[in-house]
């Protein structure tokens, strides 16, 4: 039978030489731990002017709070069960009693617990069963479909692109070659067409950890509050009649607004998603060909200026946080590639962020502090006689992706969501 730690009942101040530093370093314990054990009179050190003193009785005192916290007792607990030990002036039986009583209690709760961790993990180990046979749709990936090379066109002659050393997959293009007289060339890998050099050629590994890493690598508050803005602009898209309507993503990044938007859209005309990351793009792009295989998309990477398809055909441009990453990365109007695109009736969607403190805009070069001042994109597209229809109030945006190396403490930016319409 295990052996249960003894409070003693003699006075043993006289071994009490030791400070708590060293006494909880002994017990490989925080001194906060120790200290609030003080302070609930569970354990009695010996005071000599300001500093307390451990010893034997004091370790006896510590054994016996560890061994009932193993058998799950409450610190309360403990010490109504210390005051029982301690309190001599009851005859043994009525003590012994009394905590064979305290000790069935716990008994019976624990029990009574276990049954629950055991229903809990039941109903876990059935959700992985069915997460694990959950039916995919389709696992094949696809490339271009054909009715999508109508819209294609040279972005710089506008002459129609041809293909060539082109490979088909579920009755696409999945890889080959776009090409112009003009000579413009671009490539087509898995479904993608790659409007200019790559930086990161496709990575052909294993993602699954892609969401892990993304949780690991950006602060929750950020997630969640990037989490909120796709819900707002996927009630925007919703509301639109899009079932003929061409809209681009300027930038699909991990593609959870598209899925979004996708999983609530009955149907949409052509939906074009854009992004630099090529890999990016390729998770996104795997995710949706494997649970939306039947939506006409059209996957684009490299750079937007060379985007291939005809002038005016644009019918919503979706700008989450795109223009505000191409200005603060690389001091760019992200815009000025995009008009040419934009239908005579088109209306642009956005989540904008601009800084507002002058301690954060004097850190920046001067065309950044033009592209992130909070008018900029306003007075942008008043030029190109977009009217803003609908804005939301400003939030203070915490620390996110890509802008972590540049923030200092107080930083914060500034972000809204705006409906443009013309």
């Amino acid at each position: 039978m295990e052996h249960r730690p003894q409070i003693s009942d003699k006075d043993k101040m006289d071994s009490s030489d030791i400070r708590i530093g060293k006494f909880a370093k002994k017990n490989n314990m925080s001194v906060d731990t120790i200290r609030y054990y003080v302070q609930l009179n569970l354990i009695h050190p010996l005071r000599k002017g300001k500093y307390f003193y451990f010893g034997t009785e004091q370790q006896e005192q510590l054994d016996f709070i560890k061994h009932y916290k193993d058998m799950k007792f409450s610190l309360d607990d403990i010490k109504i069960l210390m005051y029982t030990v301690q309190f001599h002036i009851l005859e043994t039986p009525i003590r012994s009693n009394y905590i064979e009583s305290l000790l069935h209690d716990k008994r019976i709760q624990l029990l009574q617990e276990r049954e629950q961790l055991d229903a809990t993990i039941q109903k876990l180990n059935d959700e992985i069963e069915t997460v694990k046979q959950q039916p995919v749709k389709n696992r094949d990936g696809k490339g271009i479909a054909f009715q999508h090379l109508e819209l294609l066109c040279c972005p710089v002659c506008q002459e129609s692109l041809t293909i060539e050393e082109g490979t088909l997959k579920n009755h696409s293009v999945y890889h080959g070659k776009l090409t112009c007289n003009c000579g413009v060339t671009m490539d087509i890998e898995e479904g993608i067409i790659i409007t200019s050099e790559m930086n990161h050629p496709i990575s052909h590994e294993e993602q699954d950890d892609s969401i892990r890493n993304l949780f690991a690598t950006i602060s929750h508050n950020f997630i969640e509050q990037m989490l909120y803005y796709v819900e707002e602009t996927t009630r925007y898209i919703l509301q639109q009649d899009l079932a003929s309507k061409t809209v681009l993503f300027m930038k699909t990044g991990a593609g959870t607004l598209a899925l979004n938007v996708l999983r609530k859209l009955p149907k949409i005309g052509m939906l074009i998603l854009f992004d630099e990351d090529l890999n990016q793009l390729k998770v996104t792009k795997n995710t949706i060909d494997t649970h939306y295989p039947d939506y006409n998309i059209l996957y684009v990477g490299g750079s937007l200026d060379l985007l291939p398809i005809k002038r005016k055909s644009i019918h919503l441009a979706v700008d989450f946080m795109a223009s505000f990453e191409a200005a603060f990365e690389k001091s760019y109007n992200l815009y000025q590639d995009i008009m040419k695109h934009m239908h005579t009736h088109s209306s642009i969607m956005g989540l904008f962020l601009y800084f507002k403190k002058n301690a954060v805009l004097s850190r920046l070069e001067s065309e950044q502090r033009k592209l992130l001042d909070g008018y900029f994109v306003r007075n942008y597209l008043k030029k190109y006689q977009y009217e803003l229809i609908e804005d939301s109030e400003e939030n203070m945006l915490d620390i996110g992706k890509g802008i972590d190396d540049f923030y200092q403490q107080g930083d914060r930016a500034v972000t809204h969501l705006d409906r443009y319409s013309r």
